[in-house]
């Protein structure tokens, strides 16, 4: 990318604008900034800037609003959105307009920085010719863009140089390891929070790896199915499942987070072991080698982890966490301790996430950074009580979508369940919406030698604009796998208007013939993206 870029500032804090402009011309770019929206958005109107980084509240005119003028005649220059209010609301209402990505204040230089260098390298990749089929040489060639590991719940991935990302996990300790691992293939299409890869253990049961982005497989690292080096070391580098072009990287960006560590920690060569275990493990780490400067460095990161070494700190331990306590309560504080145990109560006396004892020998810190990552759990709807009188199956489900699209999903067998499972959380999330539907009770069966219910899909086509139909199957891969298949290389008889008025999703399971239902991460992405496909167009 040109370190000439100009990019646009548009912030009703002169502090803010002053701070970016100063970030950014030291990497070379060309910044201008305005603390006046109305003004900001007739310089971004003009189309000479390669970016624009845009606060959300705003006096005169919000960031939304900016967002919907300037897109009435800009419709592709990258957005990112800066904010000290950052929300889910705010962050979806962003994506429907095209942002790049979204930062919350307080942010860091390099987070400023990467924010820029990333949304320039998307764009310049989409804009340059597809290149001609490469040879797998230039394929292993891969370079990260110089970003920061972003994950979704334990998956992660990184951006690299063509705008394609590889990705991987980083998960807790196994304890043993898998029977066998199941991997996606080159060409297979993976959803953002549905299953990307599977371990199988040898008591039968099935660990499943989400994938943080929804895209294309571009390639596939064998040597992770022979040895998944996330139970060893370096999971956020060597360990990488498979390389994916993202369909919709804004989206997942969104989505998606950094790991931020504090390492307070006095002994500079600790410190600098410590610091190299967290960065294989792909947090972004930035270190403190005193009380002032720990407070300091959560100050500019309150949504970062601190991990302290007790040994290093000695006494001074439970009074620089207490001083955090105070200062910033909702700060996770992990205590790395030395097996000192006069200072242990001292330091149970505080408000503490975590105290484990050398984490880094037996390579518990996966376990630590796991549980103090964790995403909150994501609400589901209730399960309903079993209607005595009504069929427990639903096999079809039609709504009216803001469109002004009729859309129909149909379902065979016992696939959904109208009080739980799949079923549940699919009609959850359409009610939660406020969409007009209307469910049909009952198990859709097919005719003899009509395993896709042909008769009955072209009888549904007559009555809406789009349909889906949902399947299951079960064909050795991990369990809760979505497939969109063609509807052109399974239905027959039908003409080309109609094949595109059908999508047809195929979901893994080991019993076809069972409700779907799986793990509640995995319910819940399913019916996101089933629930995606029938409201988006």
């Amino acid at each position: 990318m040109s370190q000439k870029s100009p990019i646009l500032v548009v912030d009703d804090e002169a502090v803010v604008c002053e701070s970016c402009a100063r970030i950014l011309g030291r990497e070379g770019f060309n910044v201008d900034a305005n603390t006046n929206p109305v003004e900001g958005l007739k310089l971004a109107q003009s189309g000479q800037y390669s970016a624009i980084l845009l606060d959300l509240k705003m006096p005169q005119m919000d960031g939304l609003e900016f967002l919907g003028q300037l897109r009435k005649t800009n419709s592709d220059i990258p957005v990112i959105i800066i904010t000290g209010y950052p929300s889910q609301d705010t962050a979806n209402a962003s994506s429907g307009l095209g942002v790049s990505d979204y930062i919350p204040k307080p942010f860091t230089p390099n987070e400023v920085t990467d924010s820029v260098k990333r949304v320039l390298t998307t764009r310049q990749a989409k804009a340059a010719p597809a290149p001609a089929a490469a040879p797998k040489a230039d394929i292993r060639a891969w370079e990260a863009a110089g970003q920061s590991y972003r994950f979704f719940d334990e998956a992660w991935f990184i951006l690299g140089e063509d705008a394609t990302v590889r990705a991987g996990a980083v998960l807790p300790r196994l304890g043993e390891a898998p029977a066998s691992t199941v991997l996606p293939a080159v060409g297979d299409k993976v959803f953002r929070g549905l299953p990307m890869a599977s371990l199988r253990m040898k008591d039968g049961t099935e660990r499943t790896i989400p994938s943080p982005v929804t895209g294309k497989i571009l390639e596939v690292n064998e040597g992770f199915a022979r040895s998944p080096a996330f139970a060893g070391k370096e999971p956020a580098s060597a360990a990488w499942i498979v390389r994916i072009a993202p369909s919709d990287l804004n989206a997942d960006l969104l989505y998606s987070k950094t790991r931020n560590v504090i390492l307070a920690c006095a002994d500079a060569a600790k410190a600098a072991r410590q610091g190299e275990v967290l960065a294989d493990l792909g947090c972004r780490v930035y270190p403190a080698d005193g009380i002032e400067a720990t407070l300091q460095a959560v100050g500019a990161h309150e949504s970062a982890v601190l991990l302290l070494d007790a040994g290093s700190f000695g006494r001074s331990g439970p009074d620089a966490v207490r001083q955090v306590n105070m200062a910033f309560p909702k700060v996770r504080v992990v205590v790395e301790a030395d097996g000192e145990p006069s200072l242990e109560a001292a330091y149970r006396t505080n408000r503490i996430f975590f105290y484990a004892l050398r984490p880094f020998e037996d390579m518990e810190i996966l376990d630590v950074l796991q549980n103090a990552f964790r995403a909150p759990d994501r609400p589901a709807f209730a399960e309903e009580t079993e209607s005595k009188f009504l069929p427990k199956w639903v096999s079809r489900i039609h709504i009216t979508n803001r469109k002004g699209s009729k859309v129909t999903l149909l379902s065979f067998g016992e696939m959904l369940l109208y009080h739980k499972g799949l079923g549940r959380q699919l009609i959850g999330k359409i009610l939660d919406q406020a969409y007009p539907i209307e469910t049909t009770r009952g198990k859709e069966a097919c005719g003899a030698g009509d395993s896709f219910g042909q008769a009955r899909i072209r009888s549904e086509l007559a009555g809406c604009d789009r349909l889906v139909v949902l399947t299951a199957e079960d064909s050795g891969r991990t369990s809760g796998r979505l497939t969109a298949r063609s509807a052109k290389d399974v239905f027959g008889g039908f003409s080309a208007e109609e094949l595109k008025r059908i999508t047809l999703f195929s979901v893994e399971t080991r019993s076809p013939s069972a409700p779907l239902s799986f793990d509640a991460r995995t319910t819940d992405a399913l019916a996101e993206h089933v629930f995606g496909e029938m409201v988006s167009r």
